[in-house]
C-alpha cells in the first residue's frame, strides 16, 4: 500500500496531496511495525520479496493513465480491503504480540475511514463540476 501511495502521489489533485502523503506514511509505519516483529519473533531478518513491490508498481502503472478519480477509488478499495483482511486474521492469529501489532494497525486503519470519505466527497464534488 504504501508504494501504491508512493506512486500514486504525482498523479493527484495538489490539494490532496498531503492526504495521499499521509497515507503513505502510516502504512511506511505498518511495513516497519510487522519487519520488526518479525525479527524479534524469528530472530533473522525479514526475506525479501519483491513481488508485492513490483504488483504495486505495475497497478500504479496502469492505473495512472485513467486519472486520480479510479486511483481514489482504487486506494479506497485497497485501505477496505486492508480493514477486512486484518480483522479476519484476528480470528486465526494467536501469538500474543502479533495480535497487538495487527491491532495497532487495524487502529491506524480505521482512522483512514474519514480521509476515505473526504476523498470520496472530494471525487463527488469534483464530478459535480465536471457535469456543469
Amino acid at each position: 500500500a504504501a508504494e501504491l501511495y508512493r506512486r500514486h502521489i504525482r498523479h493527484v489533485p495538489k490539494k490532496l496531496r498531503p492526504l495521499m502523503q499521509d497515507f503513505r506514511d502510516v502504512e511506511d509505519r505498518h511495513v516497519k511495525r510487522f519487519r520488526g516483529l518479525y525479527a524479534e519473533i524469528t530472530k533473522r531478518s525479514q526475506p525479501h520479496c519483491f513481488i508485492p513491490l513490483w504488483t504495486a508498481r505495475i497497478a500504479a502503472y496502469v492505473l495512472a493513465p485513467f486519472g486520480w478519480k479510479i486511483i481514489f477509488r482504487f486506494e479506497c478499495w485497497v485501505e477496505k480491503k486492508a480493514i477486512e483482511d486484518y480483522k479476519a486474521a484476528m480470528k486465526w492469529v494467536t501469538h500474543p504480540d502479533v495480535r497487538r501489532a495487527i491491532k495497532e494497525t487495524l487502529k491506524d486503519e480505521e482512522l483512514h475511514a474519514p480521509y476515505l470519505e473526504t476523498l470520496r466527497a472530494f471525487c463527488r464534488d469534483e464530478e459535480h463540476h465536471i457535469d456543469a
